[in-house]
């Protein structure tokens, strides 16, 4: 691995080298929140077709109550992971001005980030709605289980 460039007077990283760091740590919390989001919805969707599999008896009551814990936990941690992203984007702006990054050549992958019109619906609201609607369908099972 070769030796980051550094200023020669100081020895501290190079305009150069703190913003490919500041866009490196962008890029990986996108890519990291995307695969724990990922798991979260496997997990989820998982633990559903598990208690689906054994409804009729009272312990497919206790999996569906399992899955809606799951389920908004998931929710709680896709709202957490959505700070850290945040953080690490308006890190990666504060850098882009510090060193000069004409404002045509930054990055602009979201609406946020891009100054553009936010849309009506993001990828983050219909994950939240997908997590929703799987505590939803725990929750009915859970009832439906305990009638039955």
């Amino acid at each position: 691995m070769t030796a980051a460039p550094t200023s020669p007077v100081d020895g501290s990283p190079s305009p150069g080298e703190v913003y490919r760091v500041a866009v490196e740590e962008y890029r990986f919390e996108v890519q990291l929140n995307w695969s724990r989001t990922q798991y979260f919805l496997t997990f989820d969707a998982a633990v559903l077709a598990a208690a689906v599999a054994v409804s009729g008896t009272r312990l497919s009551a206790l999996d569906f109550v399992v899955g809606a814990a799951a389920a908004a936990l998931s929710l709680v941690a896709l709202n957490t992971q959505r700070g850290y992203y945040r953080a690490a984007r308006d890190r990666m702006r504060e850098v882009e001005i510090l060193v000069g990054v004409p404002v045509a050549q930054r990055i602009a992958t979201t609406a946020t980030s891009g100054g553009r019109r936010a849309p009506s619906v993001t990828v983050n609201r219909v994950t939240q709605m997908l997590f929703v609607l799987l505590c939803v369908a725990h929750l009915v099972g859970a009832v439906s289980a305990l009638l039955d």
